[in-house]
């Protein structure tokens, strides 16, 4: 029975030293403009810290009179466990490599970066330190505030762990390295107007950029400027009211629809003017306009709108939309000769339509019949009255 004992005494005494010491974990957040925030997380119970004589507030006292950077500090209880959360926030990659040299003691090989196209970035992370060591300012502070913690330092951490958010979907690539993409969002609407019988295209870009997306893009570049340089013309640009920021910009494309592969909207695709054939007096004519009116952007999460506006005098039918890759959600519809496509997505567009209008060539050739026909009746008619005067002289 005393030899149970003993072993039962044994196994809760190492039960109870293997619960022994805080969890630590180092949380980085970083913001699409490379700003962001590092929170410091110790739990440990309220048993461990009255084995150093010290209490919650004690500790909290200690760690704000000596944190190496400024830190705001929260401090939750849960199940007989203190969660101390001290968070530290950086406005750029010098200040984050500048705060934790202060916090380790020496400069860590810390990497924070970005790599974008338009609307879609790249972020690269990369802290080797063990997260354990972010901590040892904590010791030390408690060892220079006069506790003990000789017979406890081999049992200090009980669990230290590391993770970071980067903007966008993160991935862990090696130890301590991380990457993501963050595709921003936007919203373009193009009106495409063609008057097919002045001989003139013209083109009208609207791109909407959300607070997140206007935010992380003029903190990098001046959007503007890179719209300008794209279309090759002046953008306007509004405040919308959510906090996001509208440009707007226009130009003369050229005299006929195949005019538009020379703009953004479809340089990756192509337009096609088919005219019809015969005499009728209505004529057919097919156009297929291929392309990503997107594509540009370089982001996936996209909405747009293009609106091809068709002179009244024409007759749009047969209006057929396809995408590849296929968007489910896409849609065309025509309205008073206004045909309107709607892309949620990245995606190339396929579409077909037929205009049809009277043949003036056609009406041409009738009047000069009907001309034709009308002068040939004066004339015999004429004729006939001249007859008629010639054989009443010859009965006198």
């Amino acid at each position: 029975m005393k030899k149970f004992l003993l072993t039962f005494v044994v196994i809760t005494v190492m039960l109870l030293l293997a619960g022994c010491g805080a969890d630590l974990k180092v949380n980085t957040k970083v913001n699409p403009d490379l700003s962001g925030e590092r929170t410091f997380v110790i739990a440990v119970s309220e048993n461990d810290l009255k084995e150093i004589n010290l209490s919650s507030g004690n500790f909290e006292e200690i760690l704000r009179k000596n944190m190496p950077v400024p830190m705001d500090i929260k401090i939750e209880s849960n199940n007989g466990y203190l969660v101390y959360k001290l968070t530290e926030k950086f406005k750029n990659p010098d200040e984050l490599v500048s705060n934790s040299e202060k916090i380790l003691g020496y400069k860590p090989d810390i990497e924070l970066s970005s790599l974008g196209r338009m609307l879609s970035f790249q972020y690269h992370f990369y802290d080797p330190t063990p997260p354990e060591k972010y901590f040892n300012w904590v010791v030390n502070s408690l060892e220079k505030s006069g506790v003990n913690l000789d017979e406890y330092k081999d049992s200090l951490v009980a669990s230290a762990v590391s993770s970071v958010k980067l903007p966008g979907k993160t991935d862990t690539v090696a130890d301590g390295e991380y990457e993501s993409v963050f595709e921003l969002p936007a919203n373009q609407e193009a009106w495409i107007t063609w008057d097919r019988y002045q001989k003139r295209v013209s083109l009208d870009v609207n791109v909407n950029l959300s607070p997140v997306a206007y935010e992380a893009v003029s903190s990098k570049v001046d959007f503007k400027d890179v719209l300008k340089k794209i279309f090759n013309t002046d953008f306007t640009v509004k405040p919308l009211p959510d906090g996001g920021m509208s440009y707007s910009g226009g130009m003369h494309t050229g005299k006929n629809l195949e005019s538009l592969t020379r703009t953004p909207l479809f340089s990756n695709g192509k337009v096609e003017y088919i005219a019809g054939r015969g005499l009728g007096l209505r004529v057919t004519d097919k156009i297929i306009i291929e392309g990503n009116p997107t594509e540009y952007l370089k982001t996936k999460d996209i909405d747009s709108v293009t609106t091809f506006t068709f002179d009244n005098a024409l007759n749009i039918k047969n209006v057929k939309l396809t995408t590849d890759p296929c968007i489910a959600n896409a849609s065309v519809k025509v309205v008073n000769n206004i045909v309107t496509v709607h892309l949620g997505d990245q995606t190339n567009m396929r579409l077909e339509l037929e205009v049809e209008y009277y043949n003036h060539l056609y009406l041409v050739i009738l009047i000069i019949i009907a001309i034709l026909i009308a002068v040939s009746f004066i004339l015999k008619a004429l004729s006939i009255e001249e007859e008629g005067k010639n054989n009443e002289g010859t009965k006198e």
